[in-house]
């Protein structure tokens, strides 16, 4: 049985899925995950980070790469989205 999307280890790549918008897999260890999918949404201004994934040191650096490989740096975030409470979503929006 193939596995799904979301049990794929998390990339290293950042993708732009749609024009300024980025999708970042972060990497996580849950139970059947491999990785959360996080979006920056690039403007004028910055960017908007949708659901930033699990809270703790691992997550913020990997959060910290796909970000300055976009151009950006976490000074550049104005806005932080997050979509449910579950923690795989919300976890570093606190480090914003």
């Amino acid at each position: 049985m193939a596995r799904r999307q979301e049990q794929e280890p998390a990339r290293n790549e950042v993708t732009e899925v749609a024009r300024d918008v980025l999708r970042m897999e972060l990497p996580i260890r849950m139970p059947g995950l491999g990785h959360v999918n996080c979006y920056a949404i690039v403007d004028s201004e910055g960017a908007a980070v949708v659901d930033p994934g699990l809270p703790g040191p691992g997550t913020w650096k990997a959060l910290q790469d796909r970000l300055h490989q976009a151009g950006l740096e976490t000074r550049h975030v104005h806005t932080v989205v997050v979509t449910h409470s579950h923690p795989d979503h919300f976890g570093c929006a606190n480090r914003f």
